[in-house]
């Protein structure tokens, strides 16, 4: 049965998007099709990313949008079943370019961009994951066999999945495409629309449960210490009506490390959410736009503060 988790952890209340999407049985099949493939392919490869990327992370992004659009977007904007689709499947594709590990095809994807790659380039996915995820489905499309299959559906919407997997790595309000007016089977498909809700989703998972394989720090570099510690801090995101809630638990931190700490492990942490709901006053300038994110910082002397070696670090990069 390809029915497989997102039945039984939505068995208790079916949220408006899966309501909208299971009117069309096809969608609906292909996206259960996609959502099984995920499972499967970040349960048992290996991956280049050091926090989670895979399964869970794009069912918690899934559950934000389903909670975004049930307290909020819905009563501005309704999405049909097209939309709901590429929304979706978006969201279980967008980071799967971390599990591609086969090295042709990373070689031909290099060349296409014109890059250099080795696999001792840690940063290569971490900065071109999202072109990558876009290119397995641009592979599927084009029916090449070396890409295992990851995308079951049509073709048109498949091109328009791929544009909402490549805005989650950039700043796609800059580009003209996301502007563009796309009608399919005579509904409207708004890929701006669908790119803002992503990244948003996208950016609120940063809690704590993004280390959930990460057992013991010291195994790690410095650098990648640090990255971990950021999703450490952050207890948990709530959502109200039109409210963004973010909990961080933070450490107990002298006096002359707290603006260290603060622009790092706070308004770094919460940059791309604050950059994205302003952005959104521009991209939504016919609505009134109202949703806001607050940030309820507690101190808990049981929460492990930085090391020396890490402040250094930080201090560099943010030249203070």
């Amino acid at each position: 049965m390809i029915y497989s988790c997102m039945i039984i952890q939505l068995g208790i209340k079916m949220y408006k998007l899966f309501c909208e999407i299971k009117k069309n049985k096809l969608l609906y099949e292909d996206l259960l099709k996609v959502q099984k493939k995920v499972l499967h392919i970040t349960s048992k490869l290996n991956s280049f990313c050091i926090t989670d990327h895979g399964f869970s992370h794009s069912e918690r992004i899934v559950d934000y949008l389903c909670e975004l659009y049930e307290n909020y977007f819905v009563d501005f904007i309704c999405l049909n079943e097209y939309e709901v689709f590429v929304l979706l499947v978006s969201a279980y594709l967008h980071d799967i370019g971390f599990y591609l590990e086969n090295s042709e095809l990373i070689e031909i994807f290099c060349n296409w961009h014109n890059i250099e790659f080795s696999y001792e380039q840690e940063d290569f996915y971490r900065n071109m994951h999202h072109e990558v995820s876009a290119y397995w489905v641009f592979g599927n499309l084009t029916n090449c066999e070396k890409f295992p299959q990851i995308y079951w559906g049509n073709t048109d919407l498949g091109y328009y999945i791929m544009r909402v997997i490549i805005s989650h790595g950039i700043n796609f309000w800059e580009n003209p495409l996301y502007y563009e007016e796309i009608i399919f089977k005579n509904k409207e498909i708004n890929i701006m629309y669908l790119s803002f809700l992503l990244c948003l989703a996208d950016a609120m998972d940063c809690d704590k449960r993004r280390n959930r394989t990460i057992e013991d720090l010291s195994k790690y570099k410095l650098a990648d210490k640090i990255y971990i510690r950021s999703h450490d801090y952050v207890d948990r995101i709530d959502i109200r009506k039109n409210e963004i809630i973010f909990n961080v638990r933070k450490p107990i931190v002298s006096s002359e490390k707290k603006q260290i700490f603060d622009e790092f492990y706070v308004k770094r942490t919460f940059k791309w959410v604050n950059l994205l709901l302003e952005k959104a006053k521009m991209i939504f300038d016919d609505l009134n736009f109202s949703l806001k994110f607050i940030i309820n910082i507690s101190e808990d002397k049981k929460i492990k503060e930085p090391t020396e070696d890490e402040y250094s670090f930080i201090s560099k990069k943010l030249k203070l």
